[in-house]
């Protein structure tokens, strides 16, 4: 995958945080990041029923650990 795209963490104690500040997202970058969170709990599960507490955790840019609120941003997306 790209640096600006998200993959799946093995777990966000197992991730180890680099160096420096963690860089800036823009909005499409994070809209990147959660639509790929959505993926991979679809490929887990089998649907898109996620729900509203879920959290699941990703390594954006490469190597940063995110923890995607799934629930609420699928939520907060239809309703839009």
């Amino acid at each position: 995958m790209a640096d600006d795209a998200a993959e799946p963490a093995a777990g966000a104690a197992g991730v180890s945080v680099p160096d420096g500040p963690r860089p800036k997202r823009t909005r499409e970058q994070a809209f990147t990041i959660a639509l790929g969170a959505a993926a991979v709990y679809r490929t887990r599960v089998g649907h898109l029923e996620v729900p509203r507490a879920h959290v699941e955790s990703m390594v954006a840019f490469g190597r940063w650990p995110v923890d995607v609120w799934s629930g609420v941003w699928i939520t907060t997306t239809g309703n839009r």
